[in-house]
This record gives structure tokens, C-alpha cells and sequence, in this order.
């Protein structure tokens, strides 16, 4: 990857599950309310249980967000594998 990685960078791997449960997160927010300038602060608000449950803060996630995005090919991987695990998910719940 062409830029430094940061001091506290995330693993592939945590960021793939830290995605998945934040777009779980966003899902259900839009769910209830649809219209996402109602429920932004909210979300923010919830999102950061996500980041404590991980053990990692938002600028660590942030941070390592933006060096996995530096190179298209990793972060297509790690919203691939994130997509795969929502949809296994989805398909044992109407089993």
C-alpha cells in the first residue's frame, strides 16, 4: 500500500466485522426512521458501542479506513467478505 499505515492500524479481519455490525447498525436505524437526516446523531451516538464491543475508538477506525482505501483492491476485499457474512446471515434467518 503507497501511504504509511497508521500507528494503530486495524486488521483486515476486525474491520471486516466492524463493518458488518455497523451496516447492521445503519439497517435497522433506516428501518425504523427511513430518512437519514433523522436519525444521523442517533446512529453516531449507537455506533460508538460498536467501536467500545471492538475495542477500538472511531479515529483508529477512521484512520485505518483510509489506508485500506488508498488501495481499491483491499477495501473491495473487506466489503466483500463483510457483504458475504450479512447475506450467510440473512440466509440462516429464513431457514
Amino acid at each position: 500500500m503507497s501511504d504509511v499505515a497508521p500507528a494503530e492500524l486495524i486488521s483486515a479481519d476486525k474491520m471486516i466485522s466492524l463493518i458488518i455490525d455497523l451496516q447492521i447498525l445503519e439497517t435497522h436505524y433506516n428501518r425504523l426512521f427511513q430518512q437519514p437526516q433523522l436519525y444521523k446523531n442517533a446512529l453516531d451516538s449507537a455506533s460508538s458501542f460498536v467501536f467500545e464491543k471492538h475495542n477500538v475508538t472511531k479515529s483508529q477506525f477512521d484512520s485505518s479506513y483510509t489506508y485500506y482505501s488508498n488501495e481499491p483492491n483491499t477495501i473491495y476485499g473487506i466489503y466483500e467478505a463483510a457483504l458475504d457474512s450479512i447475506n450467510f446471515r440473512l440466509s440462516q434467518q429464513t431457514r
